[in-house]
């Protein structure tokens, strides 16, 4: 059994251009939220169980249960019986249309369409997943069309033809009716398809990414493979790569001895299936470039295989479609955060994400209008309301009275414009992800207290403003005082005038950074106001406070009227 490095591999794929193909397994598809193989066998079970096994069962019974019902002792046999167990073929197939309704393409997808595209890869994917997934990224990347293979019909239609890309679904997908995982779709692959897949590899290389190889048709598919390398060496003479996952986040620093090491140390644990580690062994006493190497991530591979082309254009396309945390991975680093002052700031905001549930956010307050404040001067034509509330919500901005309007919601962010936590990310989520982060990627990183502009997505507003209140410093710490809010909120009043919005939506910032805390946040954006005056244009304020609990309304009295009883006449609601 050999071990390389994923950097090796990379430097194989490129220093031979469009001689490599990419075989894609269900780990890629997880990347993109789909559930995995043991997922589903694990939610079958679960069904069977409770309808079959109904009662107080001994861990023994429903060992010997799901052993003899569902293979579950033999990881070979458990998927296809358990998707036979799930019911008739028609209930299969609807299982898998619901199970991929409304996924879309993981980076990954993109990233492995945009070198299929560009011929750094052959133009041609084989993969076993039932998704549409790779195809949908060519479609919305709109460069070059994928035709999908399915069937022993369809290989008519598999030409070689530089002008078009090919995703051969060695198992179909979810528009055909062989999903329904009969015996000769998961133990063999169709003799016709195994055929002109020896012709694709014909002098050629192949990389395996997202796979442990368990699958009764992918061990018999390498196999004929193995064997045909064995009689031709034509076939795979350019090798067999298997990726083997190994974690979340790629180690520093490692020694080519010690990464050989975990690796095998993976192998060991079952990651690879004991078959296609005997496979490999076996051909790669034939030919050394059989050999496993190390991944951290389907899409982490694929953005370091793009980085190595050195092809800025490519570079540039790519990160249009970088996911959340490998964007902001990309961002931090670039604004000179240290690995581990990444690492560090990373966690820290998917610590803050997890704290958000899909329950909390169906338990969102109702709005309640707390206080207003008129400016005395007719000339300034200035309103502020305080508002407890969910500054995200829909209704809020789309308010019958308001549609006159320009509208504009702010956003509360870093220097980095990470949109990772709290407001920030709520917003996006709502927003739509794939275009704010598309428009966020021109500006990363911003000054400290100033603004930058996005459109609204699909939030019911003109505008999002996203203002860098806070600073990431170099260790990943936060950096944010009063002055800073108040310095942001201006610069938020100034983008305001300068695009004629008549009605901002504005949270705490910074609040829940340190030691500002929600008063002090809220006394910032009042003093940035009272200075703002003599330069405002008319505008309703909507200060949005999520629940009294952060700022008791007694305080915020207090503080409205010591600092805008003079310029500004206060009513309680």
């Amino acid at each position: 059994m050999k071990i390389i490095s994923d950097n090796e591999v990379i430097r194989y794929i490129l220093q031979q251009q469009n001689r490599y193909v990419c075989y894609l397994g269900a780990g890629a598809s997880a990347e993109a939220e789909v559930k995995t193989a043991q997922q589903i066998c694990d939610d079958i079970r679960q069904q069977l169980l409770r309808h079959e096994l109904p009662g107080e069962n001994t861990p023994e019974q429903i060992e010997q249960w799901e052993n003899s019902r569902l293979n579950w002792d033999d990881p070979s046999r458990r998927y296809s019986t358990s998707i036979h167990a799930y019911g008739n073929p028609a209930m299969r197939v609807k299982f898998f249309r619901d199970l991929l309704r409304g996924k879309s393409p993981a980076f990954c997808h993109h990233a492995l369409a945009l070198l299929m595209a560009r011929g750094y890869l052959k133009n041609v994917c084989l993969t076993t997943n039932f998704d549409k997934l790779l195809e949908s990224a060519f479609m919305r990347q709109a460069t070059e069309e994928c035709q999908p293979i399915r069937t022993e019909d369809e290989l008519k239609y598999w030409e070689s033809d530089q002008e078009r890309c090919y995703a051969v679904k060695l198992h179909g997908d979810y528009d055909t009716n062989n999903i329904m995982n009969t015996d000769d779709e998961v133990v063999a692959i169709n003799d016709k398809m195994k055929e002109k897949v020896k012709g694709l590899l014909k002098s050629a290389g192949m990389f395996v990414l997202g796979t442990a190889g368990y699958e009764r048709s992918i061990n018999t598919l390498f196999d004929a493979l193995a064997l045909e390398n064995a009689a031709n060496e034509e076939v795979l003479s350019f090798g067999l790569f298997w990726g083997v996952y190994m974690a979340e986040q790629k180690p520093r620093n490692l020694t080519a001895k010690q990464l050989e090491e975990k690796v095998e140390e993976r192998i060991g644990k079952g990651v690879i299936g004991p078959h296609i580690v005997q496979m490999m062994g076996r051909a790669g006493q034939r030919n050394e470039r059989f050999c496993f190497f190390p991944i951290w991530g389907t899409g982490a591979f694929m953005f370091d295989l793009i980085k190595a082309t050195e092809n800025k254009l490519l570079i540039g396309t790519a990160e249009l479609y970088l996911d959340h945390v490998m964007r902001l991975r990309t961002v931090f680093t670039r604004a000179g955060l240290s690995d581990a002052a990444v690492d560090k700031h990373i966690a820290s905001l998917e610590e803050q994400r997890g704290k958000i549930s899909p329950k909390d956010a169906a338990r969102a307050p109702a709005p309640e209008l707390v206080f207003t404040a008129h400016s005395k001067d007719k000339k300034i034509d200035v309103e502020l309301s305080v508002i407890y509330g969910d500054i995200t919500s829909r209704s809020q901005m789309s308010a019958p009275e308001l549609q006159h309007l320009q509208r504009a919601v702010v956003s509360p962010e870093d220097t980095c414009i990470s949109a990772g936590g709290g407001v920030a990310y709520l917003l996006l989520e709502k927003a739509g992800p794939y275009t704010i982060l598309n428009e966020l990627s021109k500006f990363s990183p911003i000054e400290h207290d100033t603004v930058c502009v996005t459109s609204g997505g699909n939030l019911p507003v003109h505008y999002i403003f996203h203002a860098a209140a806070i600073e990431i410093e170099k260790d990943a710490n936060y950096a944010v005082s009063k002055q800073d809010v108040a310095k942001t909120m201006t610069a938020v009043l100034e983008k305001a005038k300068a695009l004629d919005v008549g009605v901002l939506w504005v949270p705490l910032m910074g609040a829940g950074v340190g030691s500002l805390g929600p008063k002090k946040s809220f006394e910032g954006i009042v003093e940035s106001l009272i200075a703002w005056m003599s330069e405002a244009h008319s505008v309703k304020i909507r200060l949005v406070i999520y629940r009294e609990r952060e700022l008791p309304r007694n305080e915020i009295s207090r503080i409205m009227q010591n600092k805008l009883s003079r310029l500004f006449s206060i009513e309680a609601v």
